[in-house]
């Protein structure tokens, strides 16, 4: 299911500096079944199960930033801050996703020429807690005995590091 999705940036220079700024919006969009898969009997109970698997988003607005500082003809050197918010509604009755993170990524590193090829090195990192959803899964309801539930203060936590790797070799005529 598509939805409204717009998207802008910028960027200026200032002597040896570039800095960067870009935004992302997604419209929001209204429940809807993923999956309607057929009833099932459970091995075990007996009994009979559906399970649909539902999604709804609310709208999502992510910016960015980043400066570049260009050191020499052969090394520059780049920083940046942007976010990566969900637009999984906690607790909104949908099972499909179980948090809605929302993460604040900090990435640098550097540049390098050699010859007319570029090694592009850094590391990025990422970091962001939601609550759990309180959504009731029948799966889960069966397979715990009918106790299953989650606690209504429970976070999920989640950190990423990320290695950054690129190589660009130039094939073209030079100019």
């Amino acid at each position: 299911m598509s939805r409204w999705a717009i998207g802008i940036g910028a960027a200026y220079q200032l002597d040896r500096f570039r800095f960067d700024i870009s935004a992302e919006w997604f419209a929001a969009v209204s429940m809807f079944n993923i999956l309607e898969p057929a009833s099932f009997t459970g091995q075990s109970t007996g009994a009979s199960y559906q399970n649909t698997f539902t999604a709804a988003l609310q709208s999502v607005l992510n910016i960015g930033i980043g400066v570049e500082y260009n050191a020499n003809e052969n090394t520059s050197w780049y920083a940046s801050v942007t976010t990566d918010n969900s637009g999984a509604q906690s607790g909104s009755g949908v099972n499909f996703a179980i948090s809605s993170i929302d993460y604040i990524n900090v990435a640098g590193g550097g540049i390098f020429s050699i010859g007319r090829s570029k090694i592009t090195l850094g590391l990025g990192y990422a970091f962001g807690s939601s609550p759990l959803s309180s959504t009731t899964s029948p799966i889960l309801q069966a397979v715990a005995g009918g106790i299953y539930s989650t606690a209504t203060d429970s976070k999920l936590t989640s950190l990423r590091l990320r290695a950054i790797f690129a190589f660009l070799i130039f094939f073209g005529i030079p100019s």
